[in-house]
């Protein structure tokens, strides 16, 4: 049988469906492959689910749940619940990850995680739930479809907002692994203004931490935004793999579609699909960019070749030093002020010191070459009163008209003498140009040095 051409892109029953408690209006934004509940779990409109949450409607189905929009009959507010399927649920393993979603980002604080209300197993469906904060809104990948493409600063607006939740999820330990388009939710605020929801967070976590998983589903993840560590399994899989997905994500938001889209349509399978995103991108963004009619910023390609290496060590540390660095590089602002160390913090943090150290002694050298000029430069001009009163204690008896060999005789103001000594050895008009001259070789010393630093920086 012919075997027809792979899109990565289009192509769902090749990605891991995205579980997400939404509210689409009409729509429900799923694009896997559709799983029909059982007759003994499904919830119809009206119907009343562990004693007080009103079914409203269906949102969404995924490969573990069922998301229902429903009445929380207790508090009058509308939430998402999520009711395990039950042709998992005699899966010990499949309940346990099902519980750990619940718990997963618990203790970490963020307007831009999903929040959990409830959680538990209904009692007369034996049914495994979790209760959820309802988002009005849309997710990214399809309102990327409906603008077309997003403008530097409210890509970085967006992506700053996702920065931060991931500094937070990362510190604690926690991966998503499926970052993408369509797991980043754009509520508003009573101003107008856009909150980004992560979504899925437990799901792909849950999946991370199962040891007992298969190799594919431990590398959860969506082409084209996965690592090559996640397709290769190599045990790597990090906070870093989050960052190569945000880096590709945001060149399609700039764009208006995935780097990978060429090569997704010309790859005849999934694995010669992932064998060519496991080399890393080969042609620049900036270039690739321009075939779809837009220019980006020359920075661009550096900072998508640092967010997007193949070696994860070669990539940024945090979330919001990539966020940071890419604001730089479109030439915008942050949204709501600098981070406490913007861009990459590595580079310029050492190279700063040694600078910072070489002017320090070039300016004290300098201080202390000032300080020696004006000091021989107002010897010569306090001498002669010295003078005047030495030389009247060492010859009184003498002839006032000339003194000239007597006063040799008291070399008991030896301090004295010899202050006045050292500018009369010097030739005249010469007492302020020699200090200067006398420094010099440090400074030519200074120069080189600096220099040198700078090109190795």
């Amino acid at each position: 049988m012919e075997q027809k051409p792979f899109n990565a892109l289009n192509d769902a029953a090749s990605m891991p469906p995205a579980l997400s408690c939404l509210n689409r209006g009409a729509r429900t934004g799923y694009d896997g492959p559709h799983v029909n509940a059982s007759p003994k779990t499904e919830l119809f409109p009206g119907s009343i689910f562990h004693g007080h949450y009103q079914i409203v409607r269906t949102i969404n189905a995924g490969a573990m749940g069922v998301v229902y929009e429903v009445l929380d009959q207790k508090t009058r507010r509308r939430r998402a619940l999520k009711v395990m399927l039950p042709s998992i649920i005699q899966n010990e393993e499949m309940r346990e990850r099902f519980k750990l979603e619940a718990t997963i980002t618990a203790e970490i604080v963020s307007d831009h995680l999903v929040e959990t209300f409830d959680a538990g197993v209904d009692p007369e469906t034996g049914a495994p739930f979790l209760t959820m904060e309802l988002l009005q809104g849309d997710d990214l990948a399809n309102l990327l479809h409906e603008r077309g493409r997003y403008a530097a600063a409210e890509l970085v607006t967006l992506l700053w907002q996702i920065a931060r939740a991931l500094d937070k999820t990362h510190a604690a330990g926690i991966v998503h692994r499926d970052l993408k388009p369509e797991n980043l939710f754009v509520t508003y605020r009573d101003d107008g203004s856009p909150r980004v929801k992560v979504l899925d967070f437990g799901i792909a976590k849950m999946v991370a931490q199962a040891e007992a998983a298969d190799r594919h589903t431990r590398n959860l993840g969506t082409p084209p935004y996965m690592s090559p560590e996640q397709i290769t399994g190599d045990g790597t899989i990090g906070p870093r793999s989050d960052l190569y997905a945000l880096g590709h994500i945001a060149y399609a938001l700039l764009v208006g579609q995935p780097y990978w889209m060429e090569e997704s349509k010309t790859s005849e399978t999934v694995y010669a699909f992932l064998m060519t995103m496991m080399q890393g991108a080969k042609e620049l963004p900036t270039r690739r960019a321009k075939r779809y009619g837009l220019s980006l910023p020359e920075p661009f390609d550096a900072w998508f070749g640092q967010a997007t290496a193949v070696d994860p060590a070669a990539r940024f540390e945090r979330a919001s030093d990539q966020i940071a660095a890419l604001a730089a590089a479109l030439g915008v602002d942050l949204p709501d002020g600098k981070p406490a160390a913007p861009v990459p913090a590595k580079p310029p943090s050492n190279a700063n010191k040694k600078l910072g150290l070489l002017v320090a002694v070039a300016i004290a050298a300098l201080l202390l070459g000032v300080a020696l000029v004006i000091v021989f430069a107002r010897r010569p001009a306090d001498e002669p009163a010295s003078s005047t009163h030495i030389a009247p204690a060492a010859s009184t008896h003498a002839a006032p008209p000339e003194p000239p060999p007597p006063p040799p005789a008291p070399p008991t103001t030896t301090p004295e003498t010899a202050a006045s000594a050292l500018p009369s050895a010097l030739p005249s008009g010469s007492s302020r140009a020699k200090p200067p001259s006398g420094k010099a070789p440090s400074k030519p010393a200074t120069k080189p040095s600096l220099y040198d630093q700078l090109k190795t920086l």
